[in-house]
């Protein structure tokens, strides 16, 4: 989790998201929740994805895929 315990999400983009499915959804909050002080970058990955949203990693790989093709992320 990012050190302050805050993250933030856009209603659309979180909407967007929902669109193409509950891994992507998921996969975004996952990776808001370790986004940096600016809430715009994220180092955390599939595997982040996978230990705390229990999605196969490479399912959430596909996910991040798909949110990287909807220019959501």
């Amino acid at each position: 989790m990012a050190t302050n315990g805050f993250f933030a999400v856009g209603g659309e983009t979180f909407k967007k998201a929902c669109d193409l499915g509950m891994n992507p959804a998921c996969s975004l909050l996952v990776m808001a929740c370790g986004s940096g002080k600016d809430n715009v970058t994220t180092r955390w990955s599939a595997e982040a994805v996978g230990n705390h949203a229990a999605i196969r990693w490479t399912a959430a790989k596909e996910a991040i895929e798909a949110l990287c093709e909807a220019g959501l992320v």
